[in-house]
């Protein structure tokens, strides 16, 4: 499962926010099996995880761009999990 590893990047401006996560490759990482798809939701503090992308279509990504309701001088909560051919991580 990513852990620690979301960032944001580069392009993020005042109402897009660009999310970067660092792409899971070892052997130990992957669970001997190739990552089918990332999951990544956010929340605005409200305790509602709200999809990005990735579920229910496969998302192969480490990056993404939000342009949709991003809100400037709000603090966004974002988590992520990888899935593979044995299912979803934590």
């Amino acid at each position: 499962m990513p852990s620690g590893t979301i960032r944001r990047g580069e392009l993020t401006g005042e109402h897009l926010l660009q999310i970067e996560w660092t792409e899971l490759l070892t052997r130990e990482e992957i669970g001997d099996s190739q990552i089918l798809s990332y999951h990544l939701e956010f929340d605005q503090g409200t305790n509602m995880w709200v999809t990005v992308v990735g579920n229910p279509q496969n998302y192969a990504l480490n990056s993404v761009i939000i342009t949709n309701d991003i809100v400037a001088g709000t603090v966004y909560t974002f988590r992520i999990r990888a899935r593979n051919i044995y299912g979803w991580s934590p």
